[in-house]
């Protein structure tokens, strides 16, 4: 079947992926739906990870060798703006998928046509080994943002089918962090425009390995202060993208501004503080979100008597009053389903 007939993009950002990219492009030429579009993009001239692509063979797929690095995110933008088909997804150039991930979630996404991502479960291998699942997200505007920001794996959905007639060519916001959580902004950005549906199956691995390229490496290895800026500036994008989109309901605007501070404040420094990392200073701690809640300003937020209730909201204030005891925020009393990324 060639590349002309395909209804599936798959888009693959690789990058010194000599080692492993075989394996990656095997489990996708294994796929009992074989109407596919596989794209391949290599992030610079690599001659180990070229002549991996090239031995695969395959009239489907098509490598593009940047002549010069985009970085991770660019790199994937690049992929995603070039998905013409029905459905794309990202698959990176390490993980793999079972034989049956694209027909069962193709049938699936047909038979949901409301759905924007249609999602499995992601089965995680190597340095760690685990289940992620989530939820689908599903119901109003409100509902869904406060589900993906409440879930502990929030990213899963990003493994999965996006279906481009709703997407089309949306890229992933760029920062000035190495495109730290650009695919969690991306995400909301696309559950504004509709629900995810989850099909509650593990048909993706996600391989965990020691890797110096590693895009996570790098951000691993951050001070707490610049992981904690990376973390505030994600929020702003995400306090952008929920205002944007807009509730009908100021009321509800606020709870979304107030989950996503509260999300950060759980983070404290950034998700990807080490264990051995020492405690942030608590009045740093409500120093920096001071300022933040100071930057709202800036924003197209409803109002400023909005703002002010936001600055002054009970929760907020409840959360900061426990800070100042000096309990962690975890030990703060995180209600049940109180947002935690990981």
């Amino acid at each position: 079947m060639s590349a002309g007939s395909a209804d599936v993009t798959v888009c693959i950002p690789a990058y010194r992926a000599g080692d492993f990219i075989g394996r990656t492009l095997d489990s996708v030429r294994r796929q009992t739906y074989g109407n596919l579009r596989i794209l391949v993009s290599l992030d610079g001239p690599d001659a180990d990870t070229e002549a991996q692509c090239r031995a695969a063979a395959d009239d489907r797929l098509e490598l593009i060798v940047q002549p010069e690095p985009l970085g991770w995110l660019g790199n994937t933008n690049f992929l995603i703006g070039r998905a013409a088909t029905d459905f794309f997804f990202i698959l990176p150039h390490d993980d793999t998928i079972l034989p049956d991930y694209v027909e069962t979630l193709r049938g699936e996404a047909l038979a949901h046509p409301e759905a924007v991502i249609t999602f499995c479960d992601v089965t995680c291998v190597g340095l760690s080994d685990d289940i992620r699942s989530t939820p689908g997200l599903d119901g109003s505007f409100v509902e869904r943002i406060g589900a993906m920001l409440s879930t502990p794996h929030e990213g899963v959905a990003w493994r999965g089918l996006v279906r481009r007639s709703v997407a089309g060519s949306r890229l992933m916001p760029d920062n000035d962090f190495d495109g730290f959580n650009a695919h969690v902004t991306w995400l909301l950005e696309l559950l504004c425009l509709g629900p995810f549906h989850h099909v509650p199956q593990r048909l993706y691995l996600r391989w965990r390995r020691d890797d110096p390229d590693s895009v996570t490496t790098r951000w691993r290895a951050w001070s707490p202060d610049r992981r904690y800026s990376a973390m505030a500036e994600h929020t702003l994008q995400c306090i952008r993208v929920v205002s944007a989109a807009g509730a009908a309901d100021p009321n509800e605007r606020r709870a979304l501004v107030l989950l996503l501070l509260m999300r950060l404040l759980a983070n404290r420094s950034g998700k990807l503080a080490a264990a051995a990392a020492p405690e942030p200073q608590v009045d740093l701690d409500l120093m920096r979100l001071s300022e933040l809640i100071g930057r709202l300003n800036g924003l197209d937020l409803p109002g400023p008597e909005a703002r002010r209730a936001l600055a002054g909201d009970p929760a907020l204030a409840s959360w900061m009053e426990r800070l100042k005891s000096g309990r962690t925020a975890q030990a703060a009393g995180l209600a049940p389903g109180q947002p935690k990324t990981g």
